[in-house]
């Protein structure tokens, strides 16, 4: 484990233990941290970050709006400022200007 520095720091994410694994429909998507720290600090915020952005999307466009991916995306990025990967079902992505989200998909009734 050589790619940790002392205080469990990965310089690689690709070789980070740190990670979490959140299932999206029939998509599980895998957020990798470069430290615990980072980690524990999304897992406590998921939940209000998901609360507070969509929201201000259905505000927004004043249609009920619910897009977990968007929002945890973002709260990934804002957290982890070491690297970035995301891993799903089929890809790999090491840089946020490589995700498309694709909104046509979900049109559910309350």
């Amino acid at each position: 484990m050589n790619n940790l520095t002392r205080s469990n720091v990965a310089h690689n994410l690709h070789y980070s233990p740190h990670h979490t694994n959140i299932k999206y429909g029939d998509e599980e998507v895998m957020y990798v941290f470069s430290s615990k720290f980072n980690l524990e600090r999304f897992k406590e915020r998921i939940e209000s970050n998901r609360d507070v952005i969509n929201a201000s999307l259905t505000k927004r466009f004043r249609f009920n709006i619910v897009n977990n991916v968007l929002c945890d995306l973002r709260l990934y990025i804002s957290i982890e400022k070491r690297g970035f990967l995301v891993k799903t079902n089929k890809d790999v992505f090491e840089c946020p200007d490589s995700i498309t989200l694709d909104g046509n998909n979900q049109i559910m009734q309350k």
